[in-house]
This record gives structure tokens, sequence and C-alpha cells, in this order.
């Protein structure tokens, strides 16, 4: 909301950044970051942003801490590295599409669907 009305990260950016996050999801190891893991977190960021709850973001950070465990064990950095990224898509995630809905607003959608919205409201009219 702040960051959105200051212009400092839009919605559509976080959209953005879920893809880039989805894009570069390594694949599942063994001990902590399993493919059932890996299955789940897949889901997490195919779902609806707009749809995100708490317990969602809950769970992104839950796996991030199992991925960067399973990382630091098995010496793989790319591991580390995208557990550090999964927790700043969470953080944004939580504050540009949950916190408004916990607040009773609309999270704002970027420009160009919104502008589409009112246009199909325009011609319902």
């Amino acid at each position: 909301m702040l960051l959105e009305s200051k212009e400092i990260f839009t919605s559509g950016e976080a959209l953005s950044l879920r893809k880039l996050v989805r894009v570069i999801l390594p694949y599942s190891a063994s001990k902590y970051y399993t493919k059932e893991v890996y299955e789940r977190l897949k889901q997490l960021l195919d779902k609806d942003a707009y749809e995100y709850t708490l317990d969602d973001i809950e769970q992104m950070y839950e796996i991030a801490d199992l991925i960067e465990k399973e990382g630091r064990e098995s010496k793989r950095k790319d591991l580390i590295e995208y557990s550090h990224k999964l927790r700043f898509f969470a953080l944004v995630a939580k504050v540009i599409f949950v916190y408004p809905k916990i607040l009773g607003r609309t999270p704002a959608q970027p420009k160009q669907q919104q502008q589409a919205q009112e246009k199909k409201e325009e011609k319902s009219c």
C-alpha cells in the first residue's frame, strides 16, 4: 500500500518478481528440501497472488528455511541464494497482496489491469 502509493514497489513488479522466483526454482534435493516441499512451493508460486493468505506466506518462509538448511548441509550455494530470494518475495507478497486484505482494502492491481477493469465497467453501464 504505502510502497505502492509512493511508487516504490508496485503489484506489477511484485508479480514479475514472483515469475522470476518461479522460473529459477531449484529442483528438490533430498533431506530437507524434498520432492513434496518442491511441489508445495510450485503450487504456492502458481497460485493467484491476489488470493495469497498469511498462511501461504508463512509456508513460503518455512520452505525458505528448509531450502537454506539443505543448502548449508550440502554446501549448495544456489539453494542458499534461492532461499533469500524466496524470503524477499514472501515479504513483498505479504505487503502488496495480503496486508491490504487484512486492512479491508482491495490489493492494488497493475495499471493495465485496472484500466481494463474500468473499461469493462464503462461498457456495462
